[in-house]
């Protein structure tokens, strides 16, 4: 049997084809149906009936009154963030630099891509300091990222630390993977963490 031109694979009998309307209108209405956005009362009902769904299909669940399509593994709304990554502690993605590590909550990270196809990184949590000498020339190394988790060029952020109070924090993470601090004169030596709570790089891979 031909199908459409569109590429879409609904069949239609052709004049060479047995006749045989039931065949016909079942290829049309399985093939259009399942290329539609599809209604269910609940997802519990769209499960019981979509048992092999595939990528691309989109549905409007009732109950929730939320429309979503099928990434291929799972089914999102429409119009939300795709993770790509998800939320993985710092210490699994590079190594620790002299003085730092884990804190609480532990510093994590993950990867998304927004509906409108942007990248964004996002970090959470907090780096325990042990020692860190304030002022410019007290920058410091925390973690070392492994390829992949490197942005193509310099980014900084403006966090805070803990210290004997809440101070300002300046981070940067660089396209060799080192996530480096530094905190002000004020801050003292005393620095306990830096959170990276907030965070986030847009377009990672951009020049």
């Amino acid at each position: 049997m031909p199908t459409d031109k569109w590429g879409q694979g609904v069949s239609y009998l052709d004049r060479s084809d047995k006749p045989d309307l039931t065949l016909m209108g079942q290829n049309l209405a399985d093939g259009l149906a399942g290329r539609s956005v599809m209604r269910f009362a609940d997802t519990a009902t769209r499960a019981s009936i979509i048992t092999a769904p595939v990528a691309g299909m989109v549905t409007w669940v009732g109950d929730a009154a939320r429309l979503e399509w099928y990434t291929g593994s799972a089914w999102l709304p429409i119009g939300t963030d795709r993770e790509t990554m998800p939320w993985t502690d710092l210490q699994s993605l590079g190594s620790w630099g002299p003085g730092f590590s884990a804190g609480v909550p532990a510093p994590r990270m993950q990867k998304t891509v927004e509906a409108g196809g942007t990248e964004v990184w996002k970090y959470e949590g907090h780096i325990a300091v042990a020692s860190l000498t304030p002022g410019t020339g007290g920058i410091a190394t925390a973690i070392t990222f492994n390829t992949g988790y490197r942005p193509a060029v310099e980014r900084g952020f403006m966090t805070y630390a803990t210290s004997a109070g809440a101070y300002a924090a300046f981070t940067a993470l660089k396209a060799n993977g080192q996530l480096q601090v530094a905190v002000p004169t004020a801050a003292g030596s005393g620095t306990t963490s830096v959170s990276l709570d907030g965070v986030r790089i847009t377009n990672p891979f951009a020049t």
